[in-house]
Formats: C-alpha cells, sequence, structure tokens
C-alpha cells in the first residue's frame, strides 16, 4: 500500500513539473502578421495578430533599471529577438538582447559614461534577422564622439564596430547623432550595408541630414560612401529600397510654409539615388499641408496626415493607392479619432485617441475589426509590426526569466577582443585553451563513439546530434557557459542540408574536436560554407552532458563521402526583380558599374562565393530561383583556374546586372 501511494505522489510531481513546463511558453499560432502592443500603465507586452492576442508577458527588466527607466525598444525583422534600452540605476544607459521564444537576454551592456544609445528606425537588422545596428554618442553636445555597433543577436557580443576615429570616410559635420536608417544587403555585390544618418545635436534640419553607408566587411580604404537614404519624413520598403515620401512639387500650388517651414503639397515614391530624380506621384494636395507618408497593405496602399491651414479644420490620416493615373485617384480618409497608423502586409494597423488598436483590410470599412484595448484604456504603443508575411519566424513567446544587476564593468567588448587570445590561455574559467577560431574546419573526435550535440543558442535546445568524425566549419563564438567554451559550427544534416549551431569544443580534461585546416584569411575567389541562420529546432529530451552515447554510430571504416550538387531551390520571392530577360542557354555580360558582381555557390546563401569583374561574359546554364526578392540565375565561370558553376542576380526593379550578349 505504501509502495502505491509513492507512486501516486511521483506521478503527481511529474504532471505538476509538466504543467509548469509547458506553461512557461505561449504559442503564437500562424497568421499573416503580428504585431506587438507596449501596455505603458502595466508595463506589459502583448503579441496581436488577425485572429487576436494569444501571448503577454511583463515587459522584460534589465537588472539595476531605474525606476524611471524610460524604455525603448526594436525588434529584429522575424520577431525573435528584442533590443531594449533603459536607464539604469547608477545613472548609465542599459541595453539588452533579449531572445522572446527563449525567455532570455542573450546579453546585457552598459553604455560608456556619458553615452547615450540610439536604436535608429524600423530597419536597424539585417535580412537574415541574425545582426542589429545600434547607434551611441556622448550626450555632450559640444563631443564630436559617436559609434555604430553591430551586434549578433543570438550571442547579444558586439561583431563590429564603426567609430569617428576608424570612419575612413572624412565627415566634416558638427557633432552628431548616428541613427541608423537602413541595414540591407548589395545586391550587386552581396554585401551588407548599413545606412545612418548623422542628426547634429543642435539646429538639426526638418527635412533631411547628411547620410553615409557601411560596409562591415570590406577594408576600411573601401568600407564607406555617402548613402542616399537622407530624409527624416520617408518610409522604406526593406526588400526593394523604395520609399514613400511627402515633398514639394514645384509644378502644383502650396500653401504658405507652416512655423515647422515644410509645406509639403505633394505625397510620392522613389528608389533614392545620389542624383536628383523626381519621384512618381502619388498625390497632389494644394489645400492642405502632407506628412508622414508611409506604405500599407504590403506597398499597395500609402498612408499619410493631413493639415489644413483653416481654423477649425481637423487633421487626419488619409489612404491613397500606390498606383494608377492621379487625376483617376480617389483618397479614403480615416476616422478622425485615430492617432497612429502602421502598414501591414494586408491592411493597415490603427490606434485611436481610445487607444482601441483594429485593422483594416478595406477601404470600404475604414472603422476596421477591433483587435485589442487594454484594460481601462491604458496608453497603449505599437512597438513591432511584422510588414512581410513571410518573415516572421516567431512560434512562442517564453516567461521572461529573472535578469542580474548588470555589473558596472559590463562594458560592450569590441569585436576584436578574441583575438587577441594566446594559444595557451584558455578564453573560458575552467576549460582548456581553445584550439579553433572563425573559419576552422575541424571535425568531431576524442568522443568514444558518443555523438555531440548542436544547440540553437549556447546551452539552448538540441537541434542535432553529430557523430564522431563528421566535419564542420567554424563560423562565429567563442561564448562562455556552464563551464564549456561554445563555438558556432555548421555541420551537414542527415538530408544534406547545412545546419548552423553552438557546440561546446570540450571539457576541463578533453577536446571534444580536432582541427584539420586552420583558418585562413577570406579569399575572394574561393567558396564559402552557405549558412542557415534558422535551422529546425527539435525538443531536447536527453540529460545536461554535452555528449551523449549514439547507439546507431556508424561504421566510418569504409569511406561513403560523396559531393553533392549546390542546392537549386530558391525561397520562390522574386518581388525585387525586374522584368527578366533571360533565358537558360544564352549568354550575358556582367554591367557591374565598374566594380563587381556577387557569385553564389548557391541561391539561398547569404555571403557570396567570390566577386565576378565587370563585363564577364558568363554562359546562363540554369534557373531561375529566388532569393530574398531577388531573381538568381546560374552560370559557369573558372575561379582560381577551377570551371565552377554558382548563382548570379538579374538586378533589381531600378537596374539590370545582367545584360543578354548580342
Amino acid at each position: 500500500m505504501q509502495s502505491k501511494w509513492k507512486l501516486l505522489l511521483l506521478l503527481l510531481i511529474i504532471f505538476t513539473l509538466t504543467t509548469a513546463t509547458f506553461a512557461q511558453s505561449q504559442v503564437l499560432p500562424s497568421a499573416d502578421w503580428y504585431s506587438v502592443v507596449w501596455v505603458r500603465g502595466d508595463d506589459t507586452l502583448h503579441w496581436i495578430s488577425p485572429n487576436g492576442e494569444p501571448a503577454s508577458i511583463s515587459r522584460p527588466k534589465l537588472g539595476g533599471e531605474a525606476s524611471n527607466a524610460n524604455p525603448q525598444m526594436r525588434f529584429s525583422r522575424d520577431g525573435r529577438y528584442m533590443l531594449l534600452v533603459a536607464e539604469l540605476s547608477n545613472g548609465l544607459n542599459g541595453i539588452g538582447i533579449y531572445d522572446i521564444q527563449a525567455g532570455r537576454f542573450t546579453q546585457t551592456h552598459q553604455a560608456q559614461s556619458g553615452e547615450l544609445i540610439y536604436l535608429g528606425r524600423t530597419h536597424t537588422s539585417n535580412l537574415s534577422a541574425t545582426n542589429v545596428a545600434v547607434g551611441f554618442a556622448s550626450s555632450d553636445f559640444e563631443d564630436s564622439a559617436w559609434r555604430i555597433i553591430i551586434f549578433d543577436l543570438a550571442t547579444g557580443s558586439a561583431a563590429a564596430v564603426l567609430d569617428n576615429e576608424t570612419a575612413s570616410w572624412e565627415m566634416t559635420i558638427p557633432p552628431s547623432i548616428p541613427v541608423i536608417t537602413y541595414y540591407e544587403l548589395d545586391e550587386s555585390i552581396g554585401q551588407e550595408v548599413v545606412h545612418f544618418q548623422m542628426i547634429p545635436k543642435i539646429e538639426a534640419s526638418a527635412e533631411s541630414a547628411e547620410a553615409f553607408k557601411w560596409y562591415p566587411a570590406l577594408d576600411a580604404s573601401a568600407d564607406m560612401g555617402l548613402s542616399a537614404y537622407t530624409l527624416l519624413d520617408a518610409d522604406i520598403n526593406y526588400l526593394t529600397g523604395e520609399i514613400v515620401k511627402p515633398y514639394v512639387d514645384s509644378t502644383f500650388q502650396s500653401l504658405p510654409a507652416p512655423e515647422s517651414g515644410l509645406n509639403y503639397n505633394a505625397i510620392g515614391r522613389i528608389v533614392p539615388t545620389l542624383e536628383e530624380v523626381e519621384p512618381t506621384h502619388i498625390w497632389v494636395d494644394e489645400q492642405r499641408y502632407l506628412y508622414n507618408a508611409l506604405w500599407a497593405n504590403g506597398t499597395d496602399w500609402v498612408a499619410f496626415f493631413t493639415e489644413s491651414a483653416e481654423e477649425g479644420v481637423i487633421a487626419g490620416w488619409q489612404i491613397a493607392p500606390r498606383d494608377g493615373i492621379m487625376t483617376e485617384k480617389t483618397i479614403t480618409p480615416l476616422p478622425a479619432s485615430v492617432r497612429e497608423v502602421f502598414g501591414t502586409p494586408n491592411g493597415l494597423l490603427t490606434i485611436d485617441v481610445e487607444n482601441r488598436i483594429s485593422h483594416i483590410t478595406s477601404l470600404e470599412n475604414v472603422e476596421g475589426t477591433l483587435l485589442f484595448q487594454a484594460t481601462g484604456a491604458q496608453l497603449s504603443q505599437v512597438v513591432f509590426v511584422s510588414r512581410e508575411a513571410t518573415v516572421f519566424s516567431l512560434t512562442s513567446v517564453g516567461d521572461p526569466v529573472s535578469v542580474p544587476v548588470i555589473a558596472d564593468d559590463a562594458v560592450i567588448e569590441q569585436p576584436d577582443a578574441v583575438d587577441v587570445m594566446t594559444e595557451n590561455e584558455p578564453f573560458c574559467e575552467g576549460t582548456l585553451p581553445s584550439i579553433l577560431a572563425i573559419g576552422s574546419v575541424a571535425q568531431i573526435a576524442n568522443t568514444d563513439g558518443i555523438a555531440l550535440r548542436v544547440r540553437d543558442v549556447a546551452g539552448g535546445n538540441v537541434l542535432t546530434e553529430v557523430n564522431e568524425g563528421t566535419e564542420f566549419v567554424v563560423v562565429g563564438g567563442p561564448e562562455c557557459l556552464n563551464g564549456y567554451t561554445w563555438w558556432q559550427i555548421q555541420v551537414d544534416g542527415a538530408d544534406g542540408t547545412p545546419i548552423v549551431g553552438w557546440s561546446a569544443e570540450g571539457d576541463d580534461e578533453d577536446y571534444w574536436v580536432e582541427v584539420l585546416r586552420e583558418a585562413q584569411p577570406e579569399p575572394t575567389a574561393t567558396l564559402i560554407p552557405t549558412i542557415t541562420p534558422f535551422p529546425t529546432t527539435v525538443a531536447d529530451t536527453t540529460d545536461t552532458t554535452e555528449a551523449t552515447p549514439n547507439p546507431e554510430t556508424p561504421d566510418t571504416t569504409t569511406d561513403t563521402t560523396t559531393i553533392e550538387e549546390p542546392s537549386q531551390v530558391g525561397d520562390g520571392n522574386c518581388d525585387a526583380s525586374p522584368e527578366s530577360r533571360i533565358t537558360v542557354g544564352m549568354s550575358v555580360i556582367v554591367q557591374a558599374a565598374g566594380g563587381t558582381l556577387a557569385f553564389r555557390a548557391n541561391p539561398l546563401d547569404n555571403v557570396p562565393a567570390a566577386q565576378l569583374p565587370d563585363q564577364l561574359v558568363l554562359p546562363i546554364v540554369g534557373g531561375p530561383a529566388c532569393r530574398s526578392g531577388y531573381r538568381q540565375w546560374q552560370v559557369r565561370t573558372t575561379i582560381d583556374d577551377v570551371l565552377r558553376d554558382g548563382w548570379v542576380s538579374e538586378g533589381t526593379i531600378t537596374r539590370y546586372f545582367l545584360e543578354p550578349s548580342q
């Protein structure tokens, strides 16, 4: 009888623990879009979709936040990570990178004394949502010190830094604040580029600012230039770079300039260039001022705010169709109670003066569908909207864990801090000196046939297990956690699909890896391994030991290695491409305007394998395949005296990179 009660008690404990575990994660059902609403009164975050509110949590807080912290938030493009900036009780600015799905900060930092943090505008994370750019500047109005830091979202570590002393471009500007406007991929050379505006601390322009672009991966002598994204009142379509903006069209009458000095009478769209080009008209109004244009319903609608010079005339939001003959268009006014609007992939999100949040999908019903209102109509703020339906990848919201106070010495490490590590110095306390480096090719070894786990983040969920003898490439790290040195590696999955995750290098007695080839300087015309940022996560149902027995370890006495053909499967999105002029079998000429064109081993690779010179003639041998909006064609050319097949982009909506050969 006593044993029966023990059994029942054990089952009750298991049930309680299981229930608690599941309660810590709120599932986000698939939806066309998601937004995050911050209810300021009770300091909570709410995930809203067209289907309602599936999840909410108390706002994650930095350790040591001041009572009046004035928090600011930005989110990665895929919705997985949140950047949080808040004032700390020691008077400094703190910043944390928060993994929403895991329910924890990947890392927290504090700014330097006298330095403020600026999270920038909407598009501050990169195409693959793995990195984010953040601006920092001295709070002293006469101090010219500033810097931009690119953070790796999965680890929270600084990956690259640009500052007023290392900028290669001569910037003859007064003391200014760096504001990130657009973190994109320059498709022509296959390199990421950060556009930023330098906003003067005193007497800032109300219309535009000096703007620059930074290529973090390029050598310092060529990593900077002028950016065309200078306007302060403009909304950017991330995939195409096209902006919608208010402006003065001198061919039409406009009202006298108000106190702000801006008497915009037109709304237009354009892909900015350094040359002055007239935008395409969307709407002109000679009787009202036009401001705050933004994309909505994907980019089929444009919303903008209007004000009249006449007293008693109510200002308000209007919607106009993007395309069509202007004289045949009609604009649709939104209810006068609407105070803010946000574009979604299939409509427009609105907040009114009563803090009701509604979604409009048809201009026939501008009241929309009510989705959310906080208890007591508390002040609510939309802090994120997934504006591209296919990008949002967050599947659940984890319950926040407590965060220790940010230590006074938790300053942001420079990204090259790891490079000064000596061969005989352990990177992590209590571990062996590290033998790996980014770019190393290594294999699993010394595990007595036990498979090594690969996790989504250091110490996180298990993605896969790899057998002894399996080769991998080191693509990131190191990080210290739970007494292990962790490296981000890329390894082929069972089906040949590359998987990127984190594995421990060993313990305090043994290395679990063996270096096959040391890291080399990155070549300009050699294939680089494909990186897949977000492989599928599987549940971790095993114990906490990093190496686990695998009875199905194959016999490695026979070499069964095969060379796989590059994948020719794209993501189906060619929306940012021009009308195609190419077919398989023809030859094309590279049109790189004296520069180079990115050559990828696989169409879905973020990192190019090589750069092809201008005017090179290429045969088209396959394709097309789509990648993040761009149409790719498979070509054949000689690289390092080896004939290789790879993929190049046909162009953007404003420029062709490939010209059919006559």
